[in-house]
């Protein structure tokens, strides 16, 4: 399809990149961000049906916008690194080398201490485990230390009987899902990553970040959800202020320091794996990475994954309209965010629109990477200015929004996005 350069001024930024003419609204609202929605630096991407339709930068890396994003600006990402660990899990699941349905224990014996017999890969995956945060005291950089937060998940009790209830699995994921990896393979899932999906597909994503790649990261306005004011106000900030022992607040004040302060910024917090919520990456890494789940596991002449794991990972396997971390509603298929719906709420910017078949995963702030089989697009956004929201903010969603009726898709009034 037809399509122009872009190199378009809107104060204070520049926007550069190449969009073909099919997605040329969704030019004009990321343009809007800049001008309306207070973005400081970004970077999104889309691909449809298997090629390039939509590579965009803009703005800058430093509040004071004096050092220009350009095309390879690396940026922390967050919570969308759970969506690259996923990925990484259904290719061994594709292989054969994983089952979601075995305990954890068939793979990491010590894991069935303190009534986790029960506990199955795949209650990781939909974050149904019981573990979303620790009980026991996590030293300051505690989660910087991947093999000392694995120690005490295994001896951890879980807050509720495994796959009985739903609650946001926020940091302990990665190492959850990690250690799991880490049995079956040898390797981590940040070194898989790059070997088996990254590199092949030349996609600017990382997990564990080399120094030779510090050059390019763009800082991130990391706002504190302990921060009163900063955050939407929602039952969840409500028990970090309120109730030291809430599921909500041991996420954020029980987390070694990681979840408060500027650690995801340091150099030694991207250098090690958190495969949780410590990627970095930038809007063409994240929908490049996405592109071969998007097009019936074929891309660049190669099958990635057979049918069957296709629709596994794009398949509904936990929900529900009270998270015990987010308070919330929230949607999960094995490893993924799918559409959620919470305008009802009252809570602004609680939900996530896509279409009914998206499986993808956004970060604290605003970044997002998603596929969409129906359709044949995969998605990546990434910004370096958190919004305080507890879901994808509206100069995400507007981008979404702009995506989905470029491709003549007209209401999303059912909870997701339909023809």
């Amino acid at each position: 399809m037809a399509g122009n350069d872009i190199d378009m001024a809107v104060e204070p930024a520049s926007i550069k990149g190449w969009s073909n003419n099919l997605f040329h609204p969704v030019v004009e609202e990321f343009a809007k961000n800049f001008r309306e929605r207070d973005e400081l630096g970004a970077s999104l991407c889309i691909y449809h049906e298997g090629r390039l339709a939509l590579d965009l930068h803009g703005g800058h890396v430093d509040s004071a916008r004096q050092q220009p994003w350009t095309t390879d600006t690396l940026v922390p990402v967050m919570s969308s690194t759970k969506g690259l660990a996923a990925l990484c899990a259904h290719l061994l699941i594709d292989r054969g080398q994983l089952d979601p349905e075995a305990p954890v224990s068939e793979y990491w014996p010590e894991f069935v201490a303190n009534g986790k017999e029960l506990a199955r890969v795949s209650m990781i995956l939909n974050h149904s485990l019981g573990l979303p945060v620790l009980k026991t005291p996590v030293k300051q950089g505690g989660f910087l230390d991947f093999d000392y937060i694995c120690e005490l998940l295994a001896n951890e009790k879980p807050f509720w009987k495994p796959g009985t209830s739903v609650g946001y699995h926020g940091l302990t994921y990665g190492h959850l899902l990690g250690e799991v990896f880490r049995r079956i393979t040898g390797t981590t899932i940040g070194q898989f990553l790059r070997r088996e999906i990254a590199e092949p597909l030349s996609a600017d994503v990382w997990i564990g970040l080399p120094e030779s790649e510090r050059s390019r990261v763009s800082r991130i306005e990391f706002i504190e959800p302990s921060e009163k004011g900063n955050w939407a106000e929602t039952e969840s900030t409500r028990l970090i202020h309120s109730d030291p022992e809430s599921i909500p607040a041991l996420f954020v004040l029980n987390s070694g320091g990681y979840a408060t302060g500027d650690a995801v910024n340091s150099a030694e917090a991207q250098a090690v794996e958190i495969p949780a919520g410590n990627a970095l990456a930038n809007g063409r890494g994240l929908a490049t990475v996405y592109a071969p789940f998007a097009t019936s596991g074929q891309f660049r002449d190669k099958q990635w994954v057979g049918q069957d794991t296709l629709y596994r990972m794009e398949e509904v396997s936990s929900a529900t309209s009270l998270d015990q971390t987010l308070y919330i509603g929230t949607r999960w298929s094995l490893g993924f965010q799918k559409s959620v719906d919470n305008r009802w709420s009252g809570i602004p910017e609680s939900s996530m629109v896509l279409g009914s078949r998206a499986f993808g995963h956004g970060g604290a702030g605003g970044s997002l990477g998603f596929a969409d089989p129906e359709c044949g697009i995969s998605f990546g956004y990434a910004m370096n200015r958190m919004a305080p929201t507890p879901g994808v903010p509206e100069k995400c969603q507007a981008l979404v929004d702009a995506t989905y009726r470029a491709l003549g898709y007209r209401s999303c009034g059912s909870g997701s996005w339909r023809r």
